[in-house]
């Protein structure tokens, strides 16, 4: 995503992740304001857990996330970093412009894909070294929610959030999408970025 949000992050990461692998014991995040419609929600399923002894959520700096970190060393050394470089390396030599809206759009919504694609293939190598290990799709022990209208969708979680006195900003707009309201082109336009991508991003990594 172009900017952290709680909406965003809550429907993209938490709530589709809830829905695909089940509701987690306990979450842990660091003190990062951009997480608390999520925790707000695991706060309210709570009682759904497999093991309903344990705080829901706990907050430490990102450093006490031992198994997170160490991935994270990973994930940015061959992810982040080399596209974090070339990105600066454009906008030095006056490449991109991101105060131009059609370039920030651009920007974000190759860089996003490009990151997917290197993440995947991260994931994949991690899962297949020689160490001995956790998988990192391995599941953790969750319950699986019967219907998935019992976990609120981002408007009814953020409507019950402020309700609650809670206040969250909405998500910013971040450039301007040319081929918006035609799905044929926007499917069209990454089916191409995907080829391209998938056959030159190993070589990068």
């Amino acid at each position: 995503m172009p900017v952290k949000n709680n909406a965003l992050i809550y429907e993209n990461v938490y709530r589709t992740a809830v829905i695909r692998h089940g509701i987690w014991d306990q979450l842990r995040v660091d003190h990062g304001t951009e997480f608390y419609l999520s925790l707000y929600v695991q706060e309210k399923m709570s009682p759904y857990r497999t093991n309903t002894r344990r705080a829901p959520f706990i907050q430490t700096t990102s450093k006490q996330n031992h198994p997170a970190e160490r991935k994270w060393v990973e994930f940015n050394s061959r992810v982040n970093y080399p596209i974090k470089r070339a990105l600066n390396a454009m906008v030095n030599e006056d490449l991109i412009n991101m105060d131009d809206d059609m370039n920030k759009f651009c920007v974000s919504w190759f860089t996003s894909r490009v990151a997917d694609i290197g993440i995947k293939q991260v994931i994949s190598s991690w899962n297949n070294h020689a160490i001995h290990g956790k998988k990192v799709e391995e599941n953790k022990k969750t319950f699986i929610l019967p219907s998935i209208d019992m976990l609120p969708t981002g408007e009814e979680a953020v409507s019950a959030y402020e309700r609650g006195g809670g206040n969250l900003r909405s998500p910013e707009v971040f450039g301007t999408d040319i081929l918006a309201g035609n799905k044929q082109l926007q499917q069209l336009r990454f089916d191409n970025l995907l080829t391209v991508v998938s056959r030159s991003f190993s070589i990068v990594l």
